[in-house]
């Protein structure tokens, strides 16, 4: 799962909604701006945000504008606030995405094993360096 994966669907359980409905509801609209404005945030490119949220790039685009917090709803506007403050999940991932730049391709695939897939692999890396 990539790290636009992940914002995806934090975004999609925090609004409880489907980032790539068709809808023009007002609450799916306003997940959709705070993934786009997150994403942004982030350092995603806007055609990689398109392809996830499977509309054109010129929709991106036009929910970078048009995002103003103040024109959201209550409820939107403090989910986006907490979503940039207080989310350790967006926080942990910006840390993340610093850090992996400087990894090599060995380490960021072991990061992304699960618990126990790591623990398979310490143990059988643990085997081998007692063999030298």
């Amino acid at each position: 799962m990539t790290r636009l994966e992940i914002l995806a669907c934090e975004v999609e359980k925090t609004f409880a909604v489907r980032l790539t409905d068709r809808s023009r509801k007002q609450h799916i609209t306003d997940a959709r701006m705070v993934f786009a404005k997150v994403a942004t945030m982030l350092g995603f490119r806007g055609n990689d945000i398109s392809k996830r949220l499977g509309f054109n790039h010129a929709t991106v685009v036009h929910y970078k504008k048009a995002f103003l917090p103040k024109r959201l709803d209550n409820l939107t506007k403090y989910i986006y606030e907490a979503m940039l403050t207080e989310s350790q999940v967006i926080q942990n991932m910006a840390k993340r995405m610093q850090q992996m730049d400087y990894l090599t391709q060995n380490e960021k695939a072991y990061r992304r094993l699960s618990a126990a897939q790591k623990a398979i692999y310490d143990e059988r890396v643990e085997a081998i360096l007692k063999m030298l």
